[in-house]
């Protein structure tokens, strides 16, 4: 499968190619450690793999998604790098994606794919310490955390990177609103054809905001056709916990 560059049409070509060469300068010179982690990850969730695909390989479904996501991490955009959190985000959906093309290849259908893509990451929500995440729920409606994400918010409302989120954030007494207006995996898995898998993902935000004890409400998905993602955060609420 040939990936063309990521671009965006109406994009200054300047800022198009500005962000190429920070994308194959930043990735590429970390591909090593970032396909290492990605072993790691594919090891820890062979259970899962093996679950709900009984009859692949397990090793074949690895070196495969290695392969295929050796080839992906030149194209992931660039969008900060290391100043941008969300580059982890973005770095772990590739990762996500890499299995999916896998997957696609092997006949897989779509259904059981989405069903292996929301278990691997309730599976790596699960296996966090749980002190861990007592703290980050804890800290989740902190004063100094949402003060970070709302200048994080105004931030990318600059659009300085084309592939990066742009979002919003608004408080009341309840919690916290996110009104995200572009999703940095939305345009990359439609850039590369694997839009319709994004629907899946967005369910795994239900998936990790359950195993922290928070609950999540949402509305609407760029990923369902909608304008906007409508996050909804609610203190001291019962998680909503979905399926695949």
């Amino acid at each position: 499968m040939k990936i063309e560059p990521f671009l965006y049409a109406g994009q200054n070509s300047s800022v198009i190619l500005l962000s190429i060469i920070m994308s194959e300068k930043f990735y590429i010179e970390k591909i090593e450690k970032y396909v290492k982690k990605y072993e790691g990850v594919l090891k820890n969730n062979n259970s899962v793999i093996m679950h709900h695909c009984p009859n692949v390989d397990g090793q074949e479904v690895m070196v495969k998604a290695i392969k295929q996501f050796r080839q992906f991490i030149p194209k992931i955009p660039y969008i900060g790098g290391n100043k941008n959190p969300l580059t982890t985000t973005l770095i772990g959906s590739v990762q996500l994606l890499s299995l999916i093309v896998t997957f696609e290849d092997m006949g897989i259908s779509k259904e059981v794919i989405g069903k292996v893509i929301y278990g691997i990451v309730e599976n790596i929500a699960e296996s966090k310490n749980k002190m861990l995440m007592k703290i980050f729920a804890k800290r989740f409606y902190s004063k100094s955390r949402l003060k970070k994400i709302t200048e994080a918010g105004i931030e990318s409302q600059k659009r300085q990177y084309p592939g990066d989120w742009v979002f919003e954030i608004n408080e009341n007494d309840q919690g916290y609103f996110q009104t995200q207006y572009e999703c940095g995996i939305h345009k990359l898995y439609t850039q590369l054809g694997y839009e319709s898998y994004v629907p899946y993902l967005c369910l795994t935000d239900y998936a990790t905001c359950a195993v922290a004890g928070l609950r999540l409400e949402r509305s609407k998905t760029i990923a369902d056709g909608d304008d906007v993602c409508n996050f909804k955060f609610v203190k001291g609420g019962v998680p909503i916990k979905v399926q695949a």
